[in-house]
């Protein structure tokens, strides 16, 4: 044997030891087939693993699943005590000193020399269609300014403009390292000092597979490996001497920012002067959100610490707290700016346990045991990444400062086919700052002419009063250069935009020149006629045997329900009453009964296991989707877990979700009828619907709210009928004429035949101030489209495009929109083509849509029912507003011409049903005595009797009885969930 081959046989020992006693021993599989110089990268490689980071990862991931308890569960736990940070608020407030103070302090820092620059730039413009380190993405909407020169020449401005220098530690990653020094040295660090720049690379880290168990490899002579994320900077900066380099410097705090940001205001005065004037060890700079699901982090105080929780981990429900005034609760969005003091930095540095590392499940392309490449469809891996933000809960004073976002935030992370945080709207609001500088100057800048400035010409509003004439008029697009101003020619094609769009998600009003969010989104006209073939007769059943159940019979079977202080009053009148409603010869009151109470069903296997047919063929034709997964907690005691309210009747008659079926009649053929239910609700609702094909009822194996059921019924219809057009609807509403709903149906139809790029919803114009209903702002009444031969279509009622979707709002928000009268009820009705709610799920939500694409791939295949409950239940729950219709332009709505309850609560009985002369809607056998303005639901064979009650709820089931104050109706959620507590499942 050689002496290379001895060395390298003894290397393989010796890391084979290695990974034995971690069990990784498969990394030197293929060791033996190996080059020399394959055999030393993959040993550095195995080298370079920490066997404690290693141990503890591989017992998490066991533990979690061991437990069941998810990382979404454990956020839950955290957002349920999340409280707003403490933070120095844009106009000052919130803290003791003023912001002249602070600016004055951050000045002196500036001019000590005591602050340095971190810039975090290891990311690829891959996302942009860029595959160059991110930093050399050209940014300046009119001189084409890499982001690395912007940052750059701002930080030789601010250097300039303080007097002393503001040293730079850059840092980048192993695939952007070498690219990035290279392309620093061919433009001489853009002015910068080459001593002041100081470059070092963030480590990488491997992927556990599935079980959370082994290391994946790449290639034979590879790990999988990627960057630990922007966390990975505090190890990386200490491990490159950097940190102690700034400590012997003198340097005392670090300005920390992102590469994406090109608004980033470096080394803020006020924010550096804030983080002193605090005591602050480490700040953060956030913007006030501008919707409850803006895709920022949430800086937040859990316990006295900041913490920040990601916006994908942050429960609905939380996000959407709001104060009082109706403002966001947790209302601080992170920028991804800091400010760091560096005894701090070296203190955290110390600790193996600073920053944590969080887990992703996402996909890995790897190699199996035979060398072979694997692509996978589906997430195969845990992928580890440390957070820089999560060093705020160590500090023992941190600060948050809140930012304009017109002067502090443009992120460049979407390609231009997205609405937001792309390069087109990051230069949009460089020229929105910059000509809003010039016109404060005195300057005038024509309307639609982009402007740029150079900070190496004028860095702030103050720099530029200084070099701008008052008078002056820019009516061409200019560029002002170190060297002075100069006009542009800009390509017609060139898209820059002329104006900033508006960033917060739910406005309606499009860039400009922006195209439709997708390309699947097109205007060409249906194959065929949407809207289904001539009327007939709504489908009728007799109703199954178990809703004709008795109950057994009693000697007297009534419940009496008064008040304390009427007690007196039962001898008086119960003997005679009684006897007044058994005696033949009185009448007995008159009573309105529903269909009997069925008995819970259970689920059965034969549905659950069913997969969905095709639909029916023909392109271009109506399809209906009734979403039936609601709960509807509300109604209890009649609602129950197999029985919630969309099958119950609760006005009298057919059931909610027969009524909902029976509305349709006219126009959707049963045959192109969806249901998207609960699993457990599949068997129950073929039982009411039985004219609907099993196939056609799609059981979820758990809640995931609106948008995943709608874009998985978009996928299966779509499979045979890509040009369809769909209605979807809840199966909760009441709603009258018929004739009235279905004219209005018709009348989405026709607009999203003429504008396949629409979404179509209705909105209810209110009656009341209501606090329990979304509200949707209309903006200009929308074209009309034109009909055969250029006829104008004749519309039902007027439409417009949307402007804003509102939040349930407080009472006295309410009323002014009411008092506005341009505003609606948000109705949760929508039309559109299948494709293009598929394109906006596409846009917005894509990875929930991967999730779905798997499920629709797998129908008709004998796993289907396991890919549906893995696939399904790995998606966050989101509702179609917040998913799709807060953020997607155009959306349509038109107003309603049919009457409309969302049957939220026993209240919405009375108002379908109306009440007598004193107030009271019964359905049932009930007899009243001094009794107003209450609602009392019971069966035919049983009475209840109330006495001396007001405003009163009483509903009576066979096993259990809820008299409730018509104010408390919405803690009735509260009952259930104190039932749940208490074991009482036989009563859920």
């Amino acid at each position: 044997m050689t002496a290379t081959g001895t060395r390298s046989q003894t290397a393989k020992d010796r890391l084979l030891a290695l990974m034995k006693s971690l069990g990784q021993e498969h990394l030197l599989a293929f060791w033996d087939r190996l080059t020399s110089e394959e055999r030393e990268q993959l040993g550095k490689q195995i080298e370079a693993i920490d066997p404690a980071v290693l141990r503890e990862l591989r017992e998490q991931r066991r533990k979690a699943s061991a437990s069941g308890v998810d990382e979404g569960s454990r956020w839950a736990e955290l957002s349920a005590k999340a409280q707003p940070p403490r933070a120095m608020r844009l106009d000052g407030g919130g803290v003791s000193f003023s912001k002249e103070d602070a600016r004055r302090r951050g000045a002196e820092l500036l001019r000590g020399g005591k602050v340095a620059m971190i810039l975090v730039a290891g990311g690829l413009g891959t996302r942009l269609g860029f595959d160059q380190p991110k930093g050399m993405y050209p940014i300046g909407p009119l001189s084409g300014r890499s982001l690395f020169q912007v940052f750059f020449e701002q930080l030789k401005s601010a250097s300039r403009h303080y007097g002393e220098r503001i040293p730079l530690y850059l840092m980048t990653s192993p695939a952007t390292d070498e690219t990035t020094r290279q392309f620093l040295r061919e433009n001489s660090n853009f002015g910068l000092p080459a001593d002041d720049v100081r470059i070092f690379c963030q480590s990488t880290m491997w992927a556990l597979d599935d079980r959370g168990e082994q290391i994946l490899m790449e290639s034979p002579s590879s790990l999988f490996l990627g960057p630990d994320g922007h966390g990975g900077m505090l190890a990386a900066l200490a491990k490159s001497g950097g940190l102690k380099q700034a400590q012997s410097a003198g340097i005392e705090h670090f300005f920390y920012g992102q590469i994406d940001n090109p608004l980033t205001q470096i080394c803020d005065e006020r924010l550096l002067g804030s983080h002193i004037c605090a005591g602050s060890e480490m700040t953060t700079q956030v913007i006030r959100k501008r919707h409850p699901l803006e895709r920022v982090g949430n800086v937040v105080s859990i316990d006295g610490r900041t913490h920040v929780i990601e916006y994908s981990d942050l429960p609905d429900e939380f996000a959407r707290q709001t104060n009082p005034d109706g403002s966001l609760k947790l209302w601080a969005g992170n920028l991804a700016i800091h400010v760091m003091a560096v005894e701090f930095l070296a203190r955290c540095a110390k600790r193996s346990d600073a920053l944590p590392f969080h887990a992703a499940h996402k996909k890995v392309p790897h190699i199996d045991a035979s060398g072979r490449k694997v692509e996978p469809a589906l997430p195969n891996a845990y992928r580890f990444e440390r957070f820089i933000f999560d060093l705020l809960p160590l500090a023992r004073q941190a600060l948050v400062v809140e930012a304009d976002p017109a002067e502090a935030f443009a992120p460049v992370k979407n390609s231009n086919f997205d609405r937001f945080d792309t390069p087109r709207t990051a230069k949009a609001a460089m020229i929105a700052l910059h000509t809003r500088w010039l016109n404060e100057a005195g300057a005038t800048v024509a309307s639609g002419v982009p402007v740029e400035i150079n900070p190496l010409w004028a860095g702030s509003p103050d720099e530029v009063r200084g070099r701008v004439q008052a008078g002056t008029v820019i009516d061409q697009p200019t560029y002002f250069s170190p060297t002075g101003a100069q006009t542009v020619e800009v390509p017609p094609e060139d898209p820059i935009p002329s104006e900033l769009p508006a960033r917060e998600p739910v406005v309606r009003e499009p860039p400009p020149r922006e195209p439709p969010p997708r390309e699947p989104i097109v205007r060409e006209p249906p194959r065929e006629p949407l809207v289904a073939p001539p009327p007939r007769e709504p489908p009728r059943r007799e109703s199954p045997p178990h809703e004709s159940r008795e109950l057994p019979a009693r000697e007297i079977n009534a419940t009496f329900v008064i008040p304390r202080d009427h007690e007196l009053a039962l001898d008086a009148w119960v003997e005679p009453t009684i006897a007044k409603a058994e005696s033949p010869k009185v009448e007995s009151p008159k009573v309105e009964s529903p269909q009997p109470i069925p008995p819970p069903i259970a689920p059965q296997p034969a549905f659950v296991a069913s997969a969905p047919r095709p639909v029916a063929s023909g392109p271009g034709l109506l399809h209906a989707v009734i979403m039936a997964g609601g709960s509807g907690t509300r109604f209890w005691p009649a609602s129950r877990n197999d029985r919630p309210k969309q099958l119950l009747d609760l006005a009298g008659g057919r059931t909610m979700i027969q009524a909902t079926m029976d509305r349709l009649g006219l126009l959707v053929p049963v045959e192109r009828t969806w249901v998207m239910t609960s699993r457990n609700l599949v068997g129950p609702i073929a039982e009411q619907l039985p004219e609907v094909d099993l196939g056609n009822i799609v059981g979820e194996p758990c809640k995931r709210d609106t948008a995943p059921a709608i874009g998985l019924s978009a996928l299966l219809i779509a499979r045979d009928d890509p040009e369809a057009t769909l209605v979807v609807l809840p199966s909760d509403h009441l709603i009258q004429p018929v004739s009235a709903f279905q004219a209005a149906i018709r009348q989405a139809v026709a607009i999203v035949q003429e504008r396949p790029e629409a979404l179509v919803t209705f909105g209810i114009k209110p009656t009341y101030a209501a606090e329990t209903f979304g509200y949707i702002e209309r903006a200009q009444p929308t074209g009309r489209p034109m009909g055969g031969g250029g006829r104008q279509l004749d519309y039902t009622s007027p439409a417009f495009d949307v402007l804003r979707f509102r939040e349930k709002p407080a009472r006295s928000v309410a009323e002014q929109y009411v008092a506005a009268g341009t505003y609606y009820w948000n109705s949760g009705i929508f039309v559109w083509k299948a494709k293009t709610i598929l394109a906006a799920l596409d846009a917005y939500e894509p990875q929930m849509l991967a999730h779905l694409k798997t499920i629709a791939d797998a129908v008709g295949q004998p796993d289907y029912t396991s890919v549906l409950d893995r696939e399904f239940s790995a998606i966050h729950a989101k509702s179609i507003d917040f998913a799709v219709m807060e953020y997607y332009y155009p959306v349509v709505v038109i107003q309603a011409p049919f009457t409309w309850d969302d049957v939220g609560s026993w209240q919405a009985m009375a108002r379908a049903k109306g009440a007598d002369a004193d107030g009271n809607t019964a359905i049932g056998k009930h007899l009243g005595i001094r009794t107003a303005r209450s609602i009392i639901r019971t069966s035919s064979d049983h009475l209840v009797v109330t006495l001396g009650l007001s405003n009163t709820i009483v509903v009576h089931t066979p096993d259990a009885t809820l008299v409730a104050d018509k104010s408390q109706e919405e803690a009735i959620r509260e009952v259930v969930k104190a039932l749940a507590d208490k074991g009482w499942s036989e009563y859920l």
